[in-house]
């Protein structure tokens, strides 16, 4: 089991320390905080302490993070996310109907209309996603989270009425050019879990999880609730949908927006201390770019990998969401499954509700017994098999029917029943590999951003993060939403998802090479090393003299993620 020392437990060993027993203290700290939450002890624990620490495991130290982190800001922080999901998925189960309809498209260009609007909300969200964070970082994070609610409700109510391609694409690039609620809230949620304010390295990990769960949930009732409101007419508040039906989801979405922002507005605190801010503002003596070279230069090449997995990652994800839609809404004789924008919203609940599921029940477990570079291995597996068999939905549903067919029933209301379960039991088995490989995907990944990262720029590496995520996440409806549409007029629409498919194999083989101290925050790995150079130091000096002839040498200094594992030792060297 995996065991991480208390905040008690490491005050005492300092304590111990201010007795008098440094190299005690030395060997005590550096052995204790070498043991992550997701990995065993090591070697210098006995026995006895490895039979008792499960017990102290389940007894809720490492789990029970509302102990440590502010319950009420979490929830304030979640609702917020849950708004920038609402915002991105808001349009996504009416939009083939709205860009045939509304925009008078031509039919061949539906589908790639349909991609362009879908990501210029992530391009114009990656175009100052940095700008915002390393504001934030030097301003707070509240302003910001603030800001982008307002924007994100008033522009989304806006965005029914327009009648132009052009309009509807300048709407969607506005809204997601302005809205920073993902990029500040990972920076807002890095700054609630450090080890200063008493978190574990596991609370972390954990909140990023639960992260990705809300965005899920909002995610699923957000294209829910927008499909079921598709068409639906308000006469109290004029709203008439024989003229527009893609009036009511949006403005009932806006409301919703408008509620989050004022519980924000009155009860979220800010995270960073006006201390903080000052010492920040005066700090900064260098232009952006300088600070992102500085980024680069403290993450080295980890971070470098992690943010190039993030970046195909959400290729990925914006690639798959949207042929999702196409696939679902595309007519059977060009090889979809030919639902309407109800049933794709429905299918969109199915897929976020799996997600939630998977994050409740046994995320926390598993990603406690793999780490997080498996349970992210886990998720890329989970992605590339369900995306690879997608497609066969159509021909899944075609069997059943045909058995369906073959019983003979003979009365017209079970007649109906039985064909929409032949279409929907193949759609819902092969959408749930891919909802629980969402969940353990991109929260794993801002975990492991906000991990390589310095606190001090964690806003500026979190914009980071979302701008080159969001550049790539915009190209992936368009290129992707262009190829379906090509290959579904040739059918071959199978091989959008191969593409698919093998770019997250892609991205697993890039999580797989990170070091192991990934899976610790940067100041935590920063600390270990100098506290092992300078056990390394103690066992020098107190060394017998080299014999002549022999070159003395002090052990070199080694750099993040190359700590050792040998048996440190017990007590006085």
């Amino acid at each position: 089991m995996s065991w991480r020392p208390s905040v008690s437990e490491r005050r005492e060993a300092s304590v111990a320390g201010k007795r008098g027993d440094s190299t005690s203290e030395t060997v005590t700290v550096v052995s204790a905080a070498m043991a992550t939450p997701l990995q065993p002890p090591p070697t210098v624990v006995s026995s006895q302490s490895q039979r008792e620490l499960p017990e102290q495991y389940h007894a809720g130290l490492d789990t029970a993070w509302y102990r440590r982190v502010s319950r009420r800001t979490v929830l304030l922080l979640f609702a917020l996310v849950a708004s920038d999901a609402c915002t991105l998925m808001v349009i996504g189960p009416f939009l083939p109907a709205f860009v045939e309809q509304r925009l008078s498209v031509p039919f061949e260009r539906n589908a790639s209309t349909v991609g362009i609007i879908s990501g210029a909300y992530n391009f114009g969200n990656s175009l100052l996603a940095p700008q915002l964070g390393n504001m934030s970082d030097r301003h707070g994070r509240r302003p910001y989270l603030l800001l982008s609610v307002v924007v994100s409700a008033t522009l989304t109510a806006w965005f029914p009425f327009t009648r132009e391609a052009w309009a509807a694409i300048a709407l969607r690039f506005t809204t997601g050019m302005l809205n920073a609620s993902s990029t500040v809230s990972k920076a807002f949620l890095a700054d609630l879990t450090t080890v200063e304010r008493g978190a574990l390295a596991s609370d972390r990990a954990l909140l990023f999880g639960y992260f990705g769960a809300v965005w899920a949930i909002a995610r699923s009732l957000g294209s829910a609730a927008s499909g079921a409101l598709t068409g639906v007419s308000l006469p109290w508040l004029g709203i008439d949908a024989t003229k527009n039906a893609f009036i009511t989801p949006c403005v009932v979405m806006s409301v919703s927006l408008g509620i989050v922002f004022l519980l924000a507005f009155m009860a979220l605190p800010e995270s960073l201390s006006p201390d903080q801010r000052q010492e920040r503002q005066e700090a900064q003596v260098v232009g952006f770019l300088a600070r992102v070279r500085v980024v680069f230069r403290a993450g080295g090449p980890i971070l470098r990998r992690v943010l190039v997995c993030n970046a195909i990652h959400q290729f990925c994800n914006g690639g798959l969401l949207i042929i999702l839609v196409l696939f679902a809404s595309e007519s059977r004789l060009r090889g979809g499954m030919g639902f309407g924008p109800n049933a794709v919203g429905v299918g969109f609940s199915y897929f976020g509700f799996v997600g939630v599921l998977f994050q409740l029940t046994i995320f926390r477990r598993v990603l406690q017994r793999l780490g997080s570079r498996r349970m992210y291995l886990l998720g890329t597996s989970l992605l590339a098999c369900g995306t690879f068999l997608a497609p066969a939905a159509l021909p899944l549903s075609v069997l059943l029917r045909k058995s369906w067919n073959a019983l003979g029933v003979a009365a017209e209301s079970q007649q109906a029943w039985g064909v929409l379960l032949c279409d929907w039991i193949p759609m819902l088995l092969l959408l749930f590999p891919i909802g629980c490989g969402f969940m353990a995907g991109l929260p794993i990944l801002n975990t492991l951003v906000a991990n390589a990262a310095p606190l001090e720029v964690q806003g500026l590496a979190q914009g980071l993060c979302q701008s080159s995520g969001g550049i790539l996440r915009t190209l992936g409806p368009v290129l992707t939403g262009t190829a379906f549409g090509y290959l579904a007029a040739h059918a071959h629409l199978w091989f959008s998802f191969v593409g698919l498919s093998v770019l997250y194999v892609l991205c697993g083989m890039i999580v797989a090479t990170l070091p192991p101290t990934i899976e610790r925050s940067y100041e935590e790995v920063e600390r270990l090393r100098v506290q092992e150079a300078a056990h390394q130091t103690i066992q020098f000096t107190a060394a017998p003299a080299p014999a002549p002839g022999a070159e003395a040498r002090l052990p070199s200094e080694k750099g993040v993620g190359s700590f050792p594992t040998q048996e440190l030792p017990i007590g006085p060297v």
